[in-house]
């Protein structure tokens, strides 16, 4: 009977470490996050999946009024193929076809993304605006390995009527699974971070105060 028990007890256990564990099927941003290699822009991003199937649900918290032109998975393994389907609260619009975003130093590739439709960027994600983007690939071995380290690129600018940053600026975003991954320096003539804190509007003050107070009295102890 005690050998009958420690067999079933083993069988279980056995069972048990064989058994895989389940993968994580989704990451996203801890709330809002702020980067941008020209101007900073914002972002929240959730992403999903299942299958071959990829889900971004991502909202433009940008303040400088810009549109996200393109927008794509990035970090990803080559060689996949497929399409991708976008629904959005403020109309924007977006292909249907899989495109490589152009990434310089800013994002990792591969890149699988999709461009606004023309007349680009007004066409793209507004500011304050939600976007869903649904990403069939043909097929995708490993994709939990490969989702855990994928994230979310942004390329983000004005439209000609965008009298902010005067039609003349973009920028791009990283997001992965921990938040913004490439932040600044910001080029001032894009408007942004170049605005000082009230706090350090104060310190400054104060300092430009105290050295006219000293240069007064230099003054009067030299006359």
């Amino acid at each position: 009977m005690r050998m009958t028990r420690q067999f079933t007890l083993l069988t279980v256990l056995a069972a048990a470490i064989a058994t895989p564990a389940f993968g994580i099927t989704s990451w996203s941003t801890p709330g809002s996050v702020c980067g941008g290699n020209a101007f900073q822009t914002c972002a929240s991003v959730s992403v999903s999946w299942t299958g071959s199937v990829v889900t971004v649900v991502a909202t433009n918290d940008g303040t400088f009024g810009e549109d996200w032109f393109e927008v794509g998975l990035a970090n990803m393994p080559a060689g996949l193929t497929g399409s991708v389907t976008y629904s959005g609260s403020d109309g924007s619009l977006y292909g249907t076809s899989l495109t490589g975003i152009p990434n310089g130093t800013m994002f990792p590739a591969t890149v699988y993304g999709t461009d606004a439709t023309s007349p680009r960027p007004d066409n793209g994600l507004h500011n304050l605006g939600t976007g869903t983007w649904v990403f069939t690939f043909s097929s995708f071995p490993n994709i939990d390995a490969a989702m855990a380290v994928a994230g979310w690129a942004i390329h983000a600018g004005d439209g000609p009527a965008n009298t902010v940053l005067g039609g003349t600026c973009s920028t791009k975003l990283y997001v992965n699974a921990q938040g913004a991954q490439n932040v600044g320096p910001y080029d001032p003539a894009c408007g942004g971070s170049v605005v000082p804190e009230p706090a350090s509007m104060v310190l400054l003050a104060t300092g430009l105060v105290g050295l006219t107070g000293a240069g007064l009295i230099r003054r009067r102890r030299n006359g």
